[in-house]
């Protein structure tokens, strides 16, 4: 929750989440029934050793957001 509310008082870094959607690779990993499932389900293991999530994570858009994320806490 406190990361959510983080994202949500930023608007560069809510600016830069909605540009994933708009990324055709982003837009095809979600694609991955297995790789929905892990995220909504917060399942670490499974997001461990699906490789979409490993491309997921090396994105440059997604690197962005992450740093932003590290950066502010």
């Amino acid at each position: 929750q406190a990361l959510q509310g983080k994202m949500l008082s930023d608007p560069k870094l809510m600016q830069d989440i909605q540009s994933l959607a708009q990324d055709p690779e982003i837009r095809s990993l979600m694609t991955d029934p297995a790789l929905m499932q892990a995220i909504m389900s917060g399942d670490l293991n499974a997001l461990g050793t699906n490789s979409n999530a490993q491309k997921l994570l090396d994105n440059p858009k997604m690197q962005k957001i992450i740093n932003k994320l590290h950066s502010s806490q």
